[in-house]
């Protein structure tokens, strides 16, 4: 187990992602072991991302890839990711619409969600795509081929 390694000291340090399932993590906390996680936790190292970094370069890539019309998709909900990315359309020359900008408490329901919005007229649809979560992709892909039509992925 994770703590019978701790305890022979057979590991430099920790970085942990989540917290998995039936993990003592105070335990582990209480040990010498450097520990790195992304949520803040008294006495350890934190790791935070910098959300208007990853949008900056989220929409630059789909400048790049000659969108116009971007829809962004969020899980959880709103957060900081897709916040930068709508403040910061402009500054790239993309449009979006309020429609289009989709905070979900659910993972499972953005390929309804994507299946909606490409049920419009097709001169209604965004001509980009940012997801802010990994998560999301399944579900949006799903959403996609779904819908039997033909996209360009970059």
């Amino acid at each position: 187990t994770l703590l019978d390694q701790i305890a022979r000291q057979r590991l430099a340090g920790l970085i942990v992602f989540f917290k998995p399932s039936g993990c003592p993590v105070q335990e582990i906390f209480q040990t010498d072991l450097p520990i790195i996680i992304p949520l803040h936790q008294p006495g350890c190292r934190f790791l935070d991302m910098n959300t208007e970094s990853f949008a900056r370069k989220a929409l630059q890539r789909l400048k790049e890839q000659g969108a116009k019309k971007v829809a962004i998709l969020a899980y959880p909900c709103i957060n900081p990711s897709m916040q930068d990315a709508v403040r910061l359309l402009g500054e790239y020359g993309l449009e979006s619409r309020p429609e289009w900008q989709i905070g979900m408490a659910n993972a499972d329901i953005a390929d309804q969600i994507v299946r909606l919005m490409f049920s419009a007229d097709r001169a209604q649809w965004p001509d980009g795509l940012l997801l802010v979560d990994d998560h999301l992709l399944p579900h949006v892909a799903r959403g996609i081929f779904a819908r039997g039509s033909e996209f360009r992925a970059t």
